[in-house]
């Protein structure tokens, strides 16, 4: 098999059924059923595809310290699946754990296909993104790479320690070691999962693979029936242009250390919450545009479906913004318009009401649920909840942990607030960010220093020292 044609034929494997083959029976001299080696040959060849990739990783620098290893233990499995009786006629001296013992291999050839998988889609990952735009953003793999490094010398080390054991009788005592393989294999798996929820992992491996498989999108709604969607819902306010207005807000060259901070990256990356906090001023709704329009930005990059943004800006000075309601129905429209089929569950929903009664909170939740089935990665961000009435307070934190509590499809929700008891104590185990300190102190810095530099200013210039000190002192972090 031709190296460069790893990748693809990888991307058409992940298409197919986990399960190898039913292997073909066959007759032996004496009418004993025997069975061929299809199963066997699936698995080599889904190890020898991984191989290929881990080799052309290899050549790419800051990934082949990490891949090494992985490389390293494929071609050791390889060799030792084709020791196997009816593979070959003899044993290898090395590797027994995966030759010895018959009655078992089932459990060596999941352990087999767990490695394979992993080691195979993070080579697949990083060789897309050589590929891509996306190459810059290797680095931000490290700590996966750093994980899966650990587990493939895991791994290495406990078949060493498997096949030291000796004799199937002395090996079938030793529940320890039996143990040790379960808890290695829950550990890819985990592993496994996190990393096939990395944001840039859909974008290289996922987008490939569907962007052919998608049905056809279908025709778009009319305008008269997405109005008539509207009135249902009691046309909850648009959003578009709170974005603008905030985002007229954001002085270049300030908010970056925010983007560069891990805790965005690993929320930007992986689905979870995130939630920042500031008093008035701080800077929170501008953070929030300029997500708002990352995000847009990305989605225009992806396959359809497989990447939504819904937001929600609280607005203590627009009294129809300040509702939870409000905020799941504004939801609801903007995630309806991603959905393979735009609008139809929503028309569904009203034609069960015959169009009356606009759904309650619990059918508002349940329509948002629905929804998130059909889509692939979503992005949710909920600006201000200190701004959402008081009373709804309660109402807001139950709907924060139950999208923290979603699982189905990869959902990334982002929220900011000023201090509240509600939050604080409704939001534990979320992680934060506080908007104080430093960071926010060199981004006021910035702002003064190119306001200095308007001519208007001239006689100031001299002494930007002295103003940004003041200036910076009297902001107190805000």
């Amino acid at each position: 098999m031709s190296p460069k044609h790893a990748l693809p034929q990888w991307l058409s494997r992940k298409k197919l059924p986990a399960k190898p083959p039913a292997p073909a029976a066959t007759l032996s001299a004496d009418d004993t059923p025997l069975q061929s080696g299809n199963k066997s040959e699936w698995v080599i060849n889904g190890i020898t595809l991984a191989l290929d990739l881990a080799k052309q990783a290899l050549d790419i620098a800051g990934v082949a310290p990490f891949i090494g290893p992985g490389a390293e233990l494929l071609g050791k499995i390889i060799d030792s699946y084709k020791a196997r009786p009816g593979y070959q006629s003899s044993w290898p001296t090395h590797y027994l754990f995966f030759q010895e013992f018959k009655d078992v291999d089932e459990k060596h050839d999941l352990l087999a296909q767990r490695i394979t998988d992993v080691t195979g889609d993070i080579c697949a990952t990083v060789l897309r993104m050589q590929e891509t735009n996306y190459s810059n953003q290797i680095g931000r793999l490290k700590q996966d790479l750093e994980k899966y490094a650990k587990l493939i010398d895991t791994a290495s080390q406990f078949i060493k320690k498997y096949d030291n054991q000796g004799s199937i009788t002395h090996f079938l005592g030793q529940d320890p070691i039996q143990d040790e393989m379960d808890k290695l294999q829950q550990d890819l798996d985990l592993f496994g999962a996190r990393f096939g929820n990395n944001r840039l992992v859909d974008l290289c491996l996922q987008q490939s693979t569907n962007t052919q498989t998608l049905e056809k999108v279908y025709d778009a709604v009319t305008a008269v029936t997405k109005e008539k969607l509207e009135k249902w819902l009691q046309f909850p306010p648009e959003m578009g242009p709170k974005q603008l207005e905030t985002a007229k807000l954001h002085s270049e060259g300030t908010g970056e250390w925010f983007l560069e901070d891990k805790r965005f990256i690993e929320w930007e990356d992986y689905p979870g919450v995130l939630w920042v906090e500031g008093p008035s001023g701080a800077g929170k709704s501008v953070i929030s545009s300029m997500i708002i329009k990352k995000l847009f930005g990305m989605q225009a990059q992806s396959a359809p479906h497989l990447f939504a943004v819904a937001f929600f800006y609280f607005d203590f000075r627009r009294k129809e913004t300040q509702s939870v309601d409000v905020a799941l129905r504004r939801f609801i429209l903007q995630l309806s318009e991603h959905v393979p089929q735009p609008f139809k569950t929503l028309d569904d929903h009203y034609k069960l009401s015959a169009g009356q009664n606009p759904p309650d909170s619990e059918k508002l939740i349940n329509l948002v649920s629905e929804l998130l089935q059909q889509l692939g990665r979503t992005y949710i961000v909920l600006d201000a909840l200190d701004e959402c009435d008081s009373n709804s307070f309660k109402q807001l934190v139950g709907l924060v942990a139950n999208l923290k509590a979603w699982t189905r499809t990869p959902l990334h929700v982002f929220i900011t607030s000023q201090p509240r008891d509600e939050f604080t104590q409704g939001f534990k185990g979320i992680t934060q960010i506080a908007l104080k300190g430093k960071p926010v102190d060199k981004d006021i810095e910035f702002f003064i220093t190119v306001k200095l530099d308007d001519p208007r200013l001239k006689q100031w210039k001299r002494h930007s020292d002295q103003v940004t000190k003041k200036v910076t002192e009297k902001a107190g972090g805000i």
